[in-house]
């Protein structure tokens, strides 16, 4: 039996991906890298990904889902990281280099 080999189809520079949630309906992933950004990429050719905005968050996010039109963020709390942070909601709109993320609120801490 052959051994299996891979190789990256493509690439695109974030300056950081920690973790990106997919859309097949949308075409686009949802990345966050680990900052306080949101990242929103063009998937509808895997062959050529393109970064179509980047939206600042109010903390730097810790995970990221994408369930249907909703994509959710987990933020840590910027004053203190050991407490509890916060959700943001945000809905998905719109397909391949026309979605778009429209905030719909967050919920968690206490906002100071």
């Amino acid at each position: 039996m052959a051994a299996l080999t891979t190789s990256p189809l493509s690439s695109i520079n974030l300056g950081g991906a920690e973790i990106a949630a997919y859309s097949s309906v949308h075409a686009v992933a949802v990345v966050s890298g680990g900052d306080n950004k949101l990242r929103l990429v063009n998937l509808s050719s895997f062959a050529d990904p393109r970064l179509i905005s980047s939206l600042e968050l109010p903390a730097n996010a810790q995970s990221v889902a994408v369930a249907g039109d909703l994509v959710a963020v987990a933020l840590v709390n910027p004053t203190d990281k050991a407490n509890s942070g916060s959700v943001l909601f945000l809905r998905l709109s719109g397909t391949g280099d026309k979605a778009t993320l429209t905030s719909l609120g967050e919920i968690g801490r206490a906002h100071v």
